[in-house]
């Protein structure tokens, strides 16, 4: 039997091991984005929009929502792309329905009208921290029953803009 004596250092690995799945999803994410995969609907996130460049007539309860949204100190910049916010336009406004989630760590303000999919676009974020019913209801201007007892921060307020604006 014969064997192979060389001067080759073992191969040094530059990356660590824990750093190479972070680096596999930057690329992949960067990927998707490159290809337009995260730039709207389906509750991920677009690039912030003057919703005013847009050039659509809005109804009433989408122009409520984006009035109340845009006016809090609470919230960030309306995120939705001009298309997803025609397709917004397009709902009944009687089925529309806003409500919180959390992605990545941050609570987010969910618009839809499926109640089977209540977070069909997030159209914008808190920037600050807190229950997210509460400050979705702060947001609007309603007063939410005290509660007698400490909940979970888990507990999920629906909010129909259409039944908030005074006709």
């Amino acid at each position: 039997m014969m064997t192979l004596k060389t001067n080759a250092k073992p191969f040094l690995d530059p990356m660590p091991q824990k750093k190479l799945p972070n680096l596999i999803k930057s690329i992949f994410v960067a990927s998707l984005i490159c290809a337009g995969g995260l730039s709207s609907g389906s509750a991920g996130y677009t690039e912030s929009v003057d919703v005013d460049r847009c050039g659509i007539e809005m109804n009433k309860t989408l122009r409520f929502v984006i009035s109340r949204l845009s006016g809090s100190s609470n919230t960030s910049k309306i995120q939705v792309s001009c298309k997803d916010l025609s397709i917004m336009n397009t709902w009944r406004e009687e089925e529309i329905t806003l409500t919180t989630g959390r992605k990545n760590g941050i609570y987010t303000i969910c618009i839809s009208n499926d109640t089977n999919s209540p977070c069909e676009y997030v159209i914008s974020t808190f920037v600050s921290t807190g229950v997210p019913a509460d400050m979705l209801s702060d947001v609007f201007g309603m007063k939410v029953k005290q509660r007698s007892t400490l909940n979970e921060t888990v507990e999920r307020l629906f909010v129909n803009p259409s039944k908030l604006i005074t006709r």
